[in-house]
């Protein structure tokens, strides 16, 4: 039931926050960083939690991700979408993932980039993790991540 209700959940995110690719002279600059540089870069921006928790949650444009002014509105999914859009520019094939632990769907979730190329799975959660072989062996790099994953985890693609 939960799987299902994280499947809907994924098809529902797609609709509201659409993929765009940014067109602006910074992003040219951005999407041409190697890995590591483009890693750094993004996080050199610090996290910012959407407004009422995350109630509401909207992937902001590239524009809002590095304007240094904002409040809010650079979490998870934010950082989700600058590696999705660089993997994308860059040969891979890369899939946003929403990710949850089995006891708690929706206080528990979490949004992450999975890019692939040449047989390798890429793991971006704020970082690019090590590759692996296959991509449930990506995801289990969450599993180190904190308490919240260590026990299991359920995921859907949003494609």
């Amino acid at each position: 039931m939960k799987q299902a209700l994280l499947k809907l959940y994924a098809k529902i995110r797609k609709c509201m926050n659409p993929v765009k690719m940014p067109i602006s002279a910074e992003w040219e600059i951005y999407k041409k960083l190697p890995m590591s540089a483009f890693s750094k870069k993004i996080n050199s921006f610090p996290y910012k939690s959407d407004p009422v928790g995350g109630l509401f949650d909207h992937t902001a444009s590239f524009e809002h991700f590095i304007d240094p002014t904002v409040k809010s509105g650079r979490d998870c999914d934010d950082f989700a979408r600058m590696w999705l859009l660089w993997g994308m520019c860059n040969s891979y094939r890369a899939v946003e993932v929403l990710v949850t632990s089995k006891k708690h769907l929706f206080k528990d979730s979490h949004v992450v980039t999975v890019l692939y190329k040449d047989g390798e799975y890429i793991l971006c959660n704020y970082r690019a993790y090590t590759a692996t072989s296959s991509f449930v062996s990506a995801l289990d790099y969450l599993k180190s991540w904190g308490t919240i994953y260590k026990d299991g985890y359920i995921y859907a693609i949003v494609d």
